[in-house]
């Protein structure tokens, strides 16, 4: 009896060493094998196109974080916009529980958004449907009519277009990022 206790301890322990081993592997390597797989998967959560292109490094345990040379979300269907995100040299932070808050129903909120060129189109449709209304329509709050939330949101060069409300003026801005001795300003026109 003892000596298939210590069996069954000494398998565990080497599974979970194997498990440990392998999931220290992926987090260093970036998970490259992960990336059409995912891809996969933000297509159906957002029910729009969304593609990863490029350098690929995703952090899934500590912090997670995706870089990736492009990343590109298509716009909410039924409204007419080229698509919601096109961005270059990515660096998309988040929280598990904002992601997990974003597929109960609750606006998307990114914790930080890092690109050196990135264009947007938040747009709202005369019959108040948002380019940035992602998931499936079954899926759809009407809360989830809010605009994402990004907590830092850095841009080197950076263009929108957003018209949030029906019936009222459209908003573009251009951003440059200029630098400044160590610090960088941005400087947007509309």
């Amino acid at each position: 009896m003892k000596l298939m206790r210590r069996r069954a301890a000494t398998w565990l322990a080497a599974t979970l060493a194997l498990l440990a081993t392998g999931l220290a592997l992926g987090e260093a390597c970036g998970w490259p094998f992960l990336r059409t797989p995912l891809q996969n998967a933000l297509t159906r959560a957002a029910a729009v196109p969304v593609a990863l292109d490029g350098r690929f490094h995703l952090r899934l345990l500590w912090r997670p974080t995706l870089r990736v040379d492009h990343l590109h979300v298509a716009g909410a269907p039924g409204v007419d916009v080229p698509f919601l995100l096109d961005a270059r040299q990515v660096d998309l932070g988040w929280r598990w529980s904002d992601l997990w808050q974003w597929r109960r129903g609750a606006p998307l909120r990114v914790h930080r958004l890092h690109a050196e060129h990135l264009q947007a189109y938040l747009v709202r449709a005369q019959d108040g449907k948002a380019s940035w209304q992602l998931g499936s329509p079954g899926e759809r709050r009407p809360d989830s009519l809010e605009l994402p939330r990004v907590g830092s949101l850095q841009v080197g060069v950076g263009q929108s277009s957003s018209t949030t409300r029906p019936g009222r003026r459209s908003c573009a801005s251009n951003w440059t990022a200029a630098k400044a001795s160590r610090r960088q300003r941005t400087r947007a026109t509309a």
